[in-house]
Formats: structure tokens, sequence, C-alpha cells
């Protein structure tokens, strides 16, 4: 996935800017939306959370009952918290970007 300095996805690809038409000049202007960063926090806490199912499946196949399914399966439980939190705080503190 390119990241949002990359130029192969520049930022009104990745959904934070948008461009707009200037109705009174024959030129486009560029808009952040208000809750930009809101958007940016859950797209990013949503694939850590897919990290954590990864690393949670990594965990099985290993084997809970093996160290190092016992190390991933810890790092998948911290991921997942630290996301889900991460997220329930965006979703209470979102109305300060509006």
């Amino acid at each position: 996935m390119a990241s949002s300095a990359d130029p192969a996805c520049p930022p009104q690809n990745a959904g934070f800017v948008r461009r707009k038409r200037d109705p009174r000049r024959r030129r486009d202007i560029y808009v952040i939306d208000d809750d930009a960063w809101y958007h940016a926090i859950m797209t990013s806490e949503r694939q850590t959370l897919q990290t954590a199912r990864a690393t949670m499946a990594a965990a099985e196949t290993y084997g809970l009952d093996t160290p190092v399914g016992q190390r991933l399966a810890k790092t998948a439980a911290y991921l997942e918290r630290v996301s889900l939190n991460i997220m329930e705080s965006a979703d209470r503190w979102r109305t300060l970007l509006t």
C-alpha cells in the first residue's frame, strides 16, 4: 500500500483532500474536510486490527502452548486493545474537529 507521502498515492486519492472547482475562477481548489484526522486515525486503527488478527492466527498456527505462540498471542491482544481504545477515543472526541 502506498503511503500518503508517496507520489503514487496523492492525498486526494487517500480521501483526506478533495478537489473542488472554484466558481469565481477557472481553477480547482483543494479542500481538507474538518474530520480528516478522524478518518485517518480510524483507517490506521482498522489496519492495526487486521494486523492483530493476523498475529493471532500466526500464534494459533505455532500453537498457543509454545513460547513463540504465547508471544504472538500477547502481541495480538495488545494491538487489539490499544486499537479499540484509540478508536473509542476518536469517536468520543470527534466533535472537537467540527
